[in-house]
C-alpha cells in the first residue's frame, strides 16, 4: 500500500506525473520527499531538490512567460482589429468623427 491512500507513488506514468506536478507547484513536495527518504534512501533529497529548482523555478516560470506572451499578442490583435473597424466605420460615415465615437471605443 502506497502513502496518501495509494496516491503518492511512481508505479505508473500517470501517478509519476501527478507527483512531479505536485512537486513543481511546491504543494507538499517536502512531505513526498520525506516519504521517499523513509522508504528508499536519504539520497532522494538530491532528486527532489533538483526537481524543485529546475521544475518550479525554471519550467513553471517559462510556461507562465509563454502564456503571458500569447495573451499579449492576442490583445494586440484585438486592438488592431478594433482600430481597423473604427477606420472602416469612419469611411462609411464619410469621414465624420464625433465625440461619441471616441467614447464608444475607449480601451
Amino acid at each position: 500500500m502506497n502513502p496518501n491512500s495509494d496516491v503518492t507513488n511512481f508505479d505508473n506514468i500517470f501517478w509519476a506525473l501527478l507527483n512531479v506536478f505536485q512537486c513543481i507547484t511546491l504543494e507538499g513536495w517536502s512531505e513526498i520527499m520525506v516519504m521517499y527518504q523513509k522508504a528508499y534512501t536519504p539520497l532522494v533529497f538530491f532528486f527532489f531538490v533538483a526537481l524543485v529548482f529546475i521544475g518550479a523555478f525554471f519550467f513553471l516560470n517559462l510556461t507562465l512567460a509563454v502564456i503571458n506572451s500569447s495573451y499579449s499578442e492576442a490583445q494586440a490583435r484585438i486592438k488592431a482589429q478594433k482600430e481597423k473597424l473604427r477606420q472602416e466605420q469612419n469611411q462609411i460615415r464619410g469621414g465624420k468623427k464625433s465625440k461619441s465615437d471616441d467614447d464608444n471605443y475607449e480601451d
